[in-house]
């Protein structure tokens, strides 16, 4: 019998259907096998990450961590013992409230940061400053580095008490009337995030404001930038020779990519004292970060 290729026959058509209705069912099963027998049991690194992103942690299990306590009433801890940096009325109760608690991604790692404010609890007399009843008064910072060992959230580093110091090396406060200004979280690098702060203080009929950045690194946190970037007097105020009459500028702040660490771009627009008289004020100016802060780029 001679073959006849390519010429279709009754068993040629047969032979197509048969394949083209069992093939795909086929191809199906053999991936559903397949995938069981590809399936790995995990390292301990990978159980570990698998726990990591089953257990996040939420402001009760950082306070208890730090505080051993956790009023949910009050979204606070009340404690007694080492975290506080000083005493300065000879007692040692403080309370502590979450400022911000985020995720962060180091050394391929999941951490978490968080700022608290810490205040001193005072009795009778000293009761007003317990509850910081001044204008320029504000709690302290503690910031916390979290990272997840054994099968819990564990305390990596604390800085209890973050300061500010301004141009003249004195301390400035982060707040006023007893509260911290509640910062922005952002990235200011590749794999770096931080704090902004932009505060807003008042006294005598004229508003200044400033912008600082808390910078996170692995062994603490430490402030990178600070500039003032709003001032405001709504009925004018009194220049070291005569009257000025009112003024206000304003900032706006970005980061611009440039390599592993970004560059902060300030734009200031409106009106200005300089020297005994107002003018008017438009600038842009850079500012790299040199290892250690940013510093402004000369032209």
């Amino acid at each position: 019998m001679k073959t006849e290729w390519g010429k279709v026959t009754p068993l040629s058509k047969v032979l197509a259907m048969t394949f083209f209705v069992v093939l795909p069912f086929l191809g199906f099963y053999l991936g559903i096998q397949y995938e069981k027998l590809s399936i790995d049991i995990p390292s301990p690194d990978e159980k570990q990450s698998s726990q990591v992103i089953s257990s996040v942690l939420t402001e009760e299990i950082a306070m208890k961590e730090l505080f051993g306590s956790y009023n949910q009433s009050e979204h606070a801890a009340r404690w007694h013992d080492t975290f506080a940096t000083s005493s300065k009325y000879g007692t040692n109760q403080f309370m502590s409230k979450a400022i911000s608690i985020v995720p962060w991604i180091s050394e391929n790692k999941l951490k978490y940061v968080g700022l608290f404010e810490v205040k001193e609890l005072l009795q009778g007399e000293d009761a007003w400053d317990a509850s910081f009843g001044c204008h320029f008064c504000s709690p302290d910072l503690m910031g916390v580095i979290f990272e997840f060992k054994n099968g819990e959230w564990n305390v990596q580093t604390v800085q209890k008490n973050i300061q500010i110091k301004d141009d003249r090396d004195e301390d400035l406060e982060l707040g006023y009337w007893g509260n911290i200004f509640r910062p922005q979280i952002i990235e200011w690098g590749r794999g770096k995030i931080g704090f902004r702060f932009d505060t807003r203080l008042s006294a005598q009929g004229t508003t200044w404001g400033r912008i600082y950045v808390l910078g996170v690194f692995e062994n603490g946190f430490r402030w990178v930038f600070s500039l003032p970037d709003a001032e405001a007097s709504g009925d004018g105020r009194e220049a070291e020779f005569g009257y000025l009459p009112p003024y206000h500028y304003k900032s706006h702040v970005k980061f611009k990519t440039a390599g592993d660490v970004y560059d902060i771009i300030v734009e200031k627009s409106g009106t200005k004292p300089i020297g005994n008289i107002v003018e008017s004020v438009q600038e842009v100016k850079n500012y790299h970060f040199n290892g250690s802060i940013y510093e402004l780029v000369e032209k």
